[in-house]
């Protein structure tokens, strides 16, 4: 669409669409005709405005990171028409200082991607505010327990603060939950046969999912 220069040697068009050959006809004129001779066309690559968002989440846990990725999600590349043939850089100022479109957050503060399309030089910017969680502290042990083989065999149990949860594990670091230990501050460990048994329990945020650096360990005896 000709948004100005009528009758003019300059023009402005406001284009519908990216892509590849879009043109404009410019006829040459008098003052007694409005077309005289044959018209001259010229061609022209429009390009896209990329659109960025960044992606990848907004919080992480105190001691950890964050990825976040910066997703295209429009823009034409010098000599295409669709994204997939898009040349794209990516620039992340501070706090980050990255030039890869997934940039690894490591502190708190609002976070900037700047993407620029290759061919045409357009721009896009995006905003992401990173906060970080507090690890919950360990949980306090309720005491360890003893037991008679064929009797009642008592729950291990620790306590917590508020909001914060606990779950069990066989290991003091790594490994798997134990069966009947997601989530429980009062854990039934199943043991009915003599022995000494030991059991650890990681604190767990149940609003962030941020777990205690440590486990308490709790055990119980039967025979």
């Amino acid at each position: 669409m000709l948004r100005s220069g009528q009758g003019t040697q300059t023009i402005t068009v406001l284009w519908g669409s990216a892509g590849t050959g879009r043109t404009v006809s410019v006829y040459p004129s008098n003052s007694c005709a409005a077309f005289n001779g044959s018209p001259t066309t010229i061609t022209r690559e429009v390009h896209g405005t990329p659109s960025v968002t960044i992606t990848g989440g907004s919080e992480f846990c105190s001691g950890g990171s964050l990825s976040l990725v910066a997703s295209v999600t429009s823009g034409v590349s010098n000599g295409g028409s669709s994204l997939a043939n898009g040349v794209f850089t990516y620039s992340w100022p501070a706090p980050g200082s990255g030039t890869l479109q997934t940039y690894s957050a490591t502190s708190a503060g609002t976070y900037s991607v700047t993407v620029t399309e290759g061919g045409s030089g357009c721009t896009s910017t995006d905003n992401q505010v990173v906060t970080i969680n507090s690890l919950p502290s360990a949980p306090t042990s309720g005491g360890n327990q003893t037991a008679c083989v064929g009797g009642t065999i008592p729950n291990l149990s620790v306590t917590t603060s508020s909001g914060v949860t606990a779950d069990w594990y066989t290991v003091s670091s790594g490994g798997t939950i134990a069966s009947g230990g997601t989530g429980v501050l009062s854990f039934a460990t199943g043991q009915t046969a003599a022995g000494s048994y030991t059991y650890y329990a990681q604190a767990r945020n149940s609003s962030t999912g941020c777990v205690s650096s440590t486990r308490t360990a709790v055990f119980i005896v039967t025979g």
